[in-house]
């Protein structure tokens, strides 16, 4: 897949929890993938024709629960590849969202944007970095 065409939304209520998902998921992905940031799970449904590749969700949301919304962006999104980040560790909520197909749950604090690149990977694939000579200059197939 050409991270041209891939999109990724990250639902967190947190700006600068999602600044940083956000620059994670470019490091390993390169520019070219196009990154949909939202406070809320309604916001992202309401852009269900972006049909995106990966989700990366907030367990614990301002006005909702992120495990509660997996059926519901599993439906819209079957295509979709989708990892929730918590600040709390239970082995109950992490055993639910599995069980309703998310691919990781990850713990947020120390190394959590580690697991966030290797999701990325994961499900994108990596992709080689591309400087501006590069992409001015690259061969079209």
């Amino acid at each position: 897949m050409k991270n041209g065409n891939a999109k990724v939304f990250i639902v967190e209520d947190d700006e600068v929890t999602s600044l940083s998902i956000e620059h994670a998921v470019k490091s390993v992905a390169g520019e070219d993938v196009q990154i949909f940031r939202f406070e809320s799970v309604e916001r992202a449904v309401a852009n269900k024709a972006e049909l995106p590749s990966i989700i990366v969700l907030d367990h614990f949301l301002k006005h909702a629960n992120g495990i509660d919304a997996i059926p519901i962006l599993k439906e819209l999104f079957p295509q979709a590849a989708i990892a929730v980040m918590s600040g709390q560790y239970n082995i109950s909520n992490k055993t639910k969202a599995y069980g309703l197909g998310v691919k990781t749950y990850i713990q947020k604090g120390p190394g959590s944007l580690e697991e966030i690149k290797e999701f990325v990977k994961t499900y994108l694939g990596e992709q080689p970095k591309r400087g501006f000579f590069s992409r001015f200059f690259a061969r079209r197939a």
